[in-house]
């Protein structure tokens, strides 16, 4: 699979992009339990004690693109 330079770019500075997600702090603060960092990124523990990784604003229309160029309509469930 191929990934454009640019996505990789953001993808490589996702931690930081994290940390300046304004809604990610704000549940980190509120919702501490279910939040797990590990290797610098930032995760939600879901219902079932999956870990799922938290997308910054900034980058979620970009990565559902690229979900959707590469796998076609997956759905929301796929996504989770």
């Amino acid at each position: 699979m191929h990934v454009d330079k640019d996505l990789k770019d953001i993808l490589d500075d996702l931690p930081k992009l994290q940390l300046l997600d304004k809604e990610i702090i704000l549940l980190m603060k509120n919702n501490s339990n279910q939040i797990v960092i590990e290797n610098e990124l930032i995760y939600r523990r879901g219902k079932d004690q999956k870990l799922r990784i938290i997308v910054p604003n900034v980058l979620q229309i970009r990565l559902i693109a690229f979900y959707h160029r590469f796998f076609g309509h997956i759905g929301i469930s796929g996504l989770i």
